[in-house]
């Protein structure tokens, strides 16, 4: 039995479904299973290739995906933006129990199974004809190190809050820099407030050289971080997480980092908010279209309130256990008559 993950990577919607086939991937190799990364799109492959995984770009070609698979049965993952318009067919022709990773709750993907682990109930409201549907963040698909994290004990909260921004491996529309300023300000005028800032830039990240001016010109002691390998610790590390609410907000709860959210897309917003209500998020408005005064006055707040800060944390490890892409697996593996 092999386990193909077929991701879709590109500057205009970010690198989340990479990393979630690179998780599946290791959840797979950790059950003894060959697997196969395939990319679409230049920066699928490049991340997946910087990381150290050995990948190829998608062919749909039915005797190449045949050629990939093992014994059978197969399983194949496929993890795009718009799984909706993806083509399933020669998966399915190929012998493959297909497996799709649907974002929005709302389109119907050609699949057999579906997988949608965001905390949005309204987005678990699938049709039915699938062999098998998994929703919920049980079913988040991050590393197995995030399962190791999330059982240490985290040390007490310094006065000097460790602060962590990670609006995404892209970020197009440049929200790092609002929440650069934005701490900025919250220094000068509270200094033993934040004791670091760092910042996570992905491989497409555009912006990096105003970053860097901009940290500069600022007192804010502050580190730029990139193609980050363990992601879990940098969470693991942080009083505060700034996201734009794709994973990283999930991830940071699994190693019981609070976050606030500043989104860019709206279906980012609902997750964010989703979050909010389970208690381990605050969310706010759009990252490009805060002003960075305003968004001061909310860190400030946040910053400031270590009960809310502490409770949030909690709240988080107990939402997300990082054990959700080695259930994806097994519940693919049962489907398929429990041989690996």
């Amino acid at each position: 039995m092999t386990l193909v993950l077929i991701a879709e990577g590109r500057r205009e919607i970010g690198l989340g479904h990479v990393f979630a086939c690179m998780a599946l991937a290791g959840a797979g190799r950790a059950a003894g299973m060959p697997t196969r990364l395939l990319g679409i799109g230049d920066l699928a492959l490049a991340t997946m290739r910087r990381f150290g995984d050995a990948a190829n770009a998608y062919d749909a070609d039915e005797e190449t995906l045949a050629a990939m698979g093992g014994e059978g049965p197969d399983i194949a993952v496929v993890d795009v933006r718009r799984p909706e318009e993806f083509d399933f067919a020669p998966l399915a022709r190929a012998g493959y129990l297909t497996c799709a990773l649907e974002e929005f709750g709302e389109g119907r993907p050609e699949a057999m199974v579906m997988v949608n682990p965001a905390p949005v109930r309204a987005w678990h409201r699938l049709p039915d004809g699938y062999r098998a549907v998994l929703s919920g963040l049980s079913y988040l698909p991050v590393r197995p190190e995030y399962a190791e994290v999330h059982e240490r004990a985290r040390a007490p909260m310094p006065q000097a809050r460790r602060v962590l921004v990670t609006m995404g491996g892209v970020d197009r529309t440049g929200a790092t820099l609002v929440m650069a300023r934005a701490l900025g300000l919250v220094h000068a005028e509270r200094p033993e407030l934040v004791g670091v800032a760092r910042f996570v830039c992905g491989p497409g990240f555009t912006y990096a050289a105003s970053l860097d001016r901009l940290l500069a010109e600022s007192d804010l002691n502050s580190e730029v971080l990139t193609d980050v390998p363990d992601m879990w610790e940098r969470f693991f590390e942080a009083d505060l997480v700034i996201s734009a609410g794709g994973n990283t907000l999930f991830e940071a709860a699994c190693c019981g980092a609070p976050s606030v959210v500043f989104w860019e897309d709206p279906h980012e917003r609902e997750r964010g908010e989703a979050a909010e209500a389970a208690g381990f998020a605050r969310c706010f408005g759009r990252g490009q279209d805060t002003a960075p005064v305003d968004a001061a006055r909310i860190l400030e707040d946040v910053l400031d309130d270590g009960t809310w800060l502490a409770q949030a944390g909690e709240r988080g490890r107990q939402a997300v256990d990082g054990r959700g892409a080695s259930r994806i697996v097994s519940a693919l593996v049962g489907l398929c008559g429990g041989r690996e």
